[in-house]
């Protein structure tokens, strides 16, 4: 005598229900897994023009340390910084400063940006400087942007520097397919990257 399930469905049913989680969890990973690569760059903190600058830099540095921390990254301290460049001289800093902070802090790059407040508006002007090429740094520039929206003016800039400086971790390999009868090795050199 067999006997027979009153709910036949149940199979299915938790069958779907592994299949969503997996789905889920390979869209969504968690967030440890989602770091492509170790922190590579010195975040500097930013030089600050409004007319309350120790207010808002404040914020700023806040938030900053808020949004890296969320990416498992660190900046320098604002008191940090200060003992390396200055502040209150030419922006961005010289080359000879720029390569003592990422020799101090063994980075490839530093990141170096200035926030300024008119009214109730923040524009965010940010260089990041590579070590071994710093006569060409990367800049990345937002203006306009309210002053409530400061989190995510800082969120923004802070994916753009990491996807300078984490270029080389996107692509891990180009390996050509296909064609047997065409030497791969003939394609590579074709690639430009």
């Amino acid at each position: 005598m067999q006997l027979k399930s009153c709910f036949p469905f149940r199979q299915k049913i938790a069958a779907a229900s592994l299949l969503m989680a997996a789905i889920v969890i390979l869209l969504f990973p968690p967030q440890e897994y989602t770091l492509a690569a170790d922190q590579n760059t010195a975040f500097i903190p930013f030089k600050i023009n409004a007319p309350d600058p120790q207010a808002l830099g404040q914020q700023v540095d806040t938030v900053l340390q808020k949004e890296l921390a969320a990416k498992s990254l660190s900046m320098l301290s604002r008191e940090e910084a200060a003992g390396m460049i200055d502040y209150a001289g030419s922006w961005p800093p010289v080359v000879e400063d720029l390569q003592k902070i990422a020799e101090k802090t063994g980075y490839d790059y530093v990141a170096v940006g200035s926030l300024t407040q008119i009214a109730d508006q923040l524009s965010l002007d940010i260089q990041v400087f590579d070590v071994l090429a710093p006569a060409s740094p990367h800049s990345s520039y937002r203006y306009g942007i309210p002053v409530i929206q400061l989190d995510t003016l800082i969120s923004e800039t802070i994916i753009d520097i990491l996807s300078y400086t984490s270029r080389n971790f996107l692509i891990i390999s180009i390996s050509p397919e296909g064609n047997e009868r065409i030497d791969s090795g003939a394609i590579l050199r074709k690639i430009n990257t």
